[in-house]
């Protein structure tokens, strides 16, 4: 008979006298999984930083206030000179906010792991969306070592204690630094789709010159071994998408697997 109280017990019914025996027996429906209300963009821009940052723990990105302003500002350094007009100067801002949120996502699954496993090798961070723009593999982010007195966290607090995302009160700087903004939490909330088609690399031609990233290099390959098989993923550039002064870009899959013959 205890098989069927167990079953009720998991199903949480307030039956008497189930409460007391589910309560010996630690019975405790689990928690229901709570997805983030739905805010929209406008909502979030005008909200304090601290609050959005609170409100987008429920997307997993686990970014504090300070890291939405340096994620900004390492954006708008990267692109915010970009774009003849806004819907340009956008466009650009949210390429390079979604080559780094791609990154992230790839470096957390199964393409990236070596083992198929959410502990094997990790391409471009550690497994934090922060860690892909402070990480040692991003070199394309060259921008952060020249303003570094612009990205320390102790500088994103006016006297008051009150964030501020902008390091200076120049209006078409404090302008671009909040588009970067915008961006930023705009890709972080799935408002904005991605212009790159899923790009992990970008380069700005005009500074690298032929230097970085370019269409059909190899980048990279995974190899899994069972008892009958080998395979092989590689990974290859495909042609960049231009987006402003920046080239993005994606990257396809070859497989290829090879059949082990058995030993006895």
């Amino acid at each position: 008979m205890s098989w069927l109280l167990d079953f009720l017990c998991s199903l949480n019914l307030a039956l008497t006298p189930l409460p007391d025996y589910c309560a010996q027996n630690h019975y405790q429906k689990p928690p229901p999984v709570v997805q983030p209300a739905k805010k929209s963009l406008d909502v979030l821009l005008n909200s304090d930083v601290s609050q959005t940052a609170v409100f987008l723990e429920g997307y997993g990105y686990n970014l504090s206030p300070e890291d939405l302003i340096y994620f900004s500002r390492v954006v708008y350094f990267e692109s915010g000179n970009n774009g003849r007009n806004l819907a340009e100067l956008r466009r650009g801002l949210e390429a390079v906010v979604h080559t780094i949120v791609n990154r992230w996502k790839f470096d957390n699954s199964d393409y990236s792991l070596a083992d198929g496993t959410k502990t094997g090798y990790r391409r471009f961070g550690d497994g934090s969306l922060m860690s892909i723009i402070q990480g040692k593999n991003t070199p394309e982010f060259s921008v952060i070592k020249p303003n570094q007195r612009f990205l320390t966290y102790s500088n994103f607090r006016e006297e008051s204690g009150k964030y501020k995302l902008s390091y200076t009160s120049h209006p078409i700087i404090t302008d671009r630094i909040t588009e970067s903004y915008r961006a930023v939490l705009g890709v972080l909330i799935g408002d904005i789709e991605d212009p790159t088609t899923g790009a992990l690399y970008f380069k700005n031609p005009w500074v690298t010159g032929k230097r970085g990233p370019h269409q059909g290099i190899h980048i990279g390959s995974v190899v899994r071994k069972s008892s009958s098989e080998k395979s092989y993923s590689s990974y290859y550039l495909l042609p960049p998408t231009i987006i402003g002064a920046h080239h993005f870009y994606a990257i396809e899959k070859k497989e290829k697997v090879i059949k082990l013959i058995p030993t006895f």
